[in-house]
């Protein structure tokens, strides 16, 4: 029995699929990081733009507000492609509370119109 390869026990990173979970995890995977490569290209080139035009990057509050832009973007790539990110439920709600005050403001308007005599 001298000539029995043993199997390795731990499994190397670059090793391929050995059954469907693992299939998905990596294709989970190829897409999260093509999503993340995408992002990060494309918002550094608008970063750089940004400065060229005399903006101050690295003012704390516009930091916040270009970093959750960011995520935003990659939450909406990410969503495109059937994966979920903690920003999406924001956004629906956001959107839809958007809408809702949306549809008031208009509500409102028509209200006004009809109470006003002078404008018939």
């Amino acid at each position: 029995m001298d000539n029995v390869i043993p199997f390795p026990k731990v499994k190397h990173q670059d090793a391929p699929p050995q059954n469907d979970d693992e299939m998905r995890e990596q294709i989970l995977r190829n897409k999260k990081r093509y999503v993340n490569q995408i992002v990060e290209h494309y918002t550094n080139q608008l970063a750089m733009k940004f400065a060229q035009h005399g903006f101050d990057l690295q003012d704390e509050d516009f930091l916040k507000d270009f970093s959750f832009s960011v995520e935003s973007i990659r939450s909406g790539l990410y969503r495109i492609l059937g994966i979920n990110h903690p920003f999406q439920e924001l956004m629906d709600d956001t959107i839809e509370m958007l809408e809702s005050l949306e549809q008031e403001s208009l509500d409102l308007e028509d209200s006004e119109y009809d109470e006003d005599p002078e404008l018939f």
